[in-house]
């Protein structure tokens, strides 16, 4: 019994509950969905802002059944910090009562309290369907302007002790007009009169230039000068003379361009038409701002950096500016300051007033941080700017409180490009080659000029100590350090400027020093060479040195003999060196330094540079032509020695044939193997190795031998039935090697003196030279 009591409550608490869950004649629908709802205007990200007694909402609702009511709440704080103010108004359908549009009509001036005041506001949107299910919407921000744009004075300053604030004769008046909306184009203007006179009917423009319509924040200037003069622009003409010295009234007029029924509202006079204008005092000009830079410690920058100025003046700095323009750029681009200090008394002078302006951190190759401390500079103000390589002009330009103006530069190169630097000669040189990692590597003996070339578009740094001395920095090392700052810090890395032993100046040129490669105790070792541009880059170029001192002797080399050959015995034992037919000797004299032919002498009676032996090791009395023909540069110029020289040697008819020996003396250039002193000349002298003492053996044989026969009984033919002995002579004055007798017809015996018999007759291996 409870429990059935129990559902029958139950159901009839659910169907209480309901509203008009089932709708008559549309099939028994149920309405499900809740309400949707927007605002359709105004957007409060197109336009968010609101103004005047009548502001129309139009809210969008829809439902799948029907729409029962619509409403706005507006929250916020009033303007004057008195307290909140909430206000929910319910909104008039103009399409249909089951969903559309919705009409909410706002007065921002007396329902919110706002007359002619800003502020910021929230509003909901609610929506109810017939069901009684709700929707609430985010809250959208708005902004309400009822109030004017406001102007501020910031030139000239009214100082403490003064009754005015005071303005140089040809000064300006100075300040900014600020809205929330944006200034109207062509405001503010100015009404400035000598006090005496009338107040103008009409308001002028300033001398300024107006921005485009609708910028927040409009900074403007009016000069101290002859009413025709304006407007006056100080970039275009010769300034006009000031305005003479005296009182001086002033009233600002600003206005934010909105127009009702084709009025203006939010204008407003500054100070209000019902009070006493603003006055000033025109003052004789005598005193401008006075500007200083704190210096970089190096005014060439790769790396982050800050701009810093002090401004000071006796009255007081007002406004200042800072600015950048790249060396090749038309104009001057506006940088947004990271700090801009309040006036404070200067402690040197103690009499004077100072402001200290900084930018923000310039990093080379990032985008600069245009966001001023001042919120008057807006995104329009300022634009994006980046530091890339190159000539900059930093400009502050200031204003003292009295309207004197002064503006300063400073220079600043930015460099983060490295310097170029390379080895570009190494001369002289045995042999120049590249490994395969593009290295350079020279052969080289003895003292060797280093040439090197370094430039740098900012030019290379000096030395902070040592101020005759370029950056550049040397080291000869075993070791292939790549790194080119740790090679320029390394203790042992000299300055190219001023080379210690055993690297030296070369006279005459900064672009080169002398090596001498004998003190080397190593034979492979790396030249580096560094170099450091003003802005602290820095380069490295680096070449292998291989010294091998064994290249710095003179080479002589036979083109038509052995020069190996050096003994009668080991000439004997060979058939080189063997001159049949001619009696020349050709060879070649090569050296790296320039082989000295005038310490060559040239004779044909065996006592020159060049002499020939008998085999018993005396001169040969014969006479001997030589002569030499150069291989190399003829010379082109003039200057370059000859490193290849070719020779030839004859020997005269009247030398007979036999066995002979040779030797050749040649020296190398003395002069040009070293740049510093005069040097001694290494001498060569061609003998055969490994002994000194010997020489280098050959034979002449320009004739045939000579045989002398003995005749058998008579001249006529002979026949011999037995045995018979022939006899005879061979001879040659270098010696014989084989005697070879034939017969016409058979042979019928063999010769019994040792001969061996062969198909084309005896052949008798000679004792004596050759076999």
């Amino acid at each position: 019994m409870y429990k059935k009591l129990s559902l029958v409550s139950l159901a009839i608490l659910v169907l209480i509950s309901c509203e008009n869950p089932i709708q008559a004649g549309l099939g028994n629908k149920v309405d499900i969905e809740p309400p949707k709802v927007n605002l359709v205007s105004p957007s409060p990200s197109k336009n968010p802002f609101i103004w005047g007694s009548n502001v129309s909402f139009e809210i969008n609702a829809t439902d799948d059944m029907s729409i029962s009511r619509v409403s706005i709440t507006v929250t916020g704080k009033k303007p004057d910090g008195s307290g909140n103010v909430s206000i929910t108004k319910d909104a008039t359908s103009y399409i249909s009562s089951n969903g559309g549009n919705y009409l909410v009509t706002l007065d921002t001036l007396n329902e919110l309290g706002f007359e002619g005041l800003n502020g910021d506001v929230t509003v909901k949107l609610q929506a109810w369907d017939g069901t009684g299910k709700a929707v609430v919407s985010e809250e959208l921000p708005f902004r309400v302007k009822n109030g004017p744009p406001t102007v501020e004075v910031q030139t000239p300053l009214k100082e403490e002790d003064k009754e005015l604030a005071e303005m140089i004769s040809g000064g300006y008046l100075g300040g900014v007009a600020n809205d929330d909306m944006g200034i109207a184009q062509g405001y503010p203007k100015i009404k400035f009169w000598l006090d005496g006179n009338d107040e103008p009917d009409d308001w002028s423009d300033m001398d300024s230039d107006y921005p485009d319509d609708g910028k927040k924040f409009v900074n403007f200037r009016y000069y101290g000068i002859a009413p025709d003069a304006h407007p006056y622009k100080p970039s275009s003409t010769v300034k006009p003379q000031g305005l003479p010295t005296g009182t001086y009234s002033y009233r600002l007029l600003v206005w934010d361009g909105i127009l009702e029924d084709g009025k203006q509202i939010h204008v407003a006079q500054y100070p209000p038409k019902e009070d006493a204008p603003w006055k000033l005092e025109i003052i004789k000009a005598n005193e401008l701002p006075k500007i200083t830079f704190t210096p970089l410690v190096n005014d060439y920058q790769n790396k982050e950096f800050t701009i810093e100025a002090n401004l000071s003046h006796s009255a007081g700095i007002g406004i200042a500016t800072l600015s950048v323009r790249k060396a090749g750029d038309a104009a001057a681009t506006i940088l947004a300051r990271a700090e801009f200090t309040a006036n404070t008394l200067a402690s040197d002078p103690p009499e004077r007033m100072e402001r200290i302006l900084k930018s923000h951190v310039i990093t080379p190759g990032t985008p600069y941080e245009q966001t001023d401390f001042d919120p008057k500079y807006t995104d329009e103000d300022l634009e994006d700017y980046t530091f890339t390589d190159g000539e900059y002009e930093f400009t502050v330009a200031t204003t003292s409180n009295q309207g004197s103006e002064s503006s300063k530069a400073y220079t600043v190169y930015i460099d983060t490009t490295p310097p170029e630097v390379d080895v570009s000669r190494i001369q002289p040189n045995v042999e120049e080659s590249e490994a395969t990692d593009k290295m350079k590597q020279f052969i080289v003996n003895g003292f060797i000029a280093a040439d090197v070339v370094a430039n740098d578009a900012n030019n290379i740094g000096y030395d902070k100590e040592q101020s005759d001395y370029r950056e550049i920095k040397y080291l000869i090392s075993t070791s292939k350090e790549d790194d080119p700052v740790t090679l320029y810090n390394n203790a042992a890395a000299t300055f190219f400027d001023a080379p210690e032993a055993p690297v030296y100046k070369k006279a005459g040129t900064s672009a080169s020093v002398v090596i001498d490669t004998t003190a080397f105790t190593s034979r492979l070792n790396y030249l580096h060479i560094v170099a450091k541009d003003k802005a602290g880059n820095y380069k490295r170029s680096v070449v292998l040195l291989d010294a091998d001192q064994d290249t710095d002797k003179p080479k002589i080399v036979l083109t038509s003999l052995v020069d190996t050959i050096g003994t009668e015995a080991a000439l004997l034992a060979t058939t080189d060196n063997r001159l049949l037919n001619t009696r020349v000797i050709q060879g070649s004299f090569l050296d790296d330094d320039g082989v000295r032919l005038e310490d060559i002498i040239w004779k044909n009676d065996n006592t020159g540079s060049v002499k020939f032996y008998n085999k018993d090791g005396a001169p040969i009395t014969g006479t001997v032509d030589v002569v030499i023909s150069p291989l190399a540069p003829t010379p082109v110029p003039p200057a370059l020695p000859r490193k290849e020289v070719s020779f030839t040697a004859t020997l005269s008819t009247d030398v007979p044939d036999g066995i002979y020996s040779f030797e050749i003396g040649i020296a190398d250039d003395k002069i040009t193997k070293n740049y510093l002193q005069t040097g001694t000349a290494i001498t060569t002298v061609l003998n055969a190795s490994p002994a000194a003492s010997q020489h280098v053996y050959f034979i002449l044989d320009t004739k045939s031998p000579v045989l002398t026969e003995t005749i058998i009984n008579t001249d006529a033919v002979t026949r011999q039935s037995m045995g018979f002995s022939l006899g005879g002579t061979v001879s040659d004055l270098v010696g014989m090697k084989s005697l070879v007798i034939s017969e016409q017809g058979n042979v019928r015996s063999k010769a019994k003196f040792g001969s061996q018999f062969r198909g084309d007759g005896i052949h008798l291996d000679l004792p004596g030279h050759g076999g």
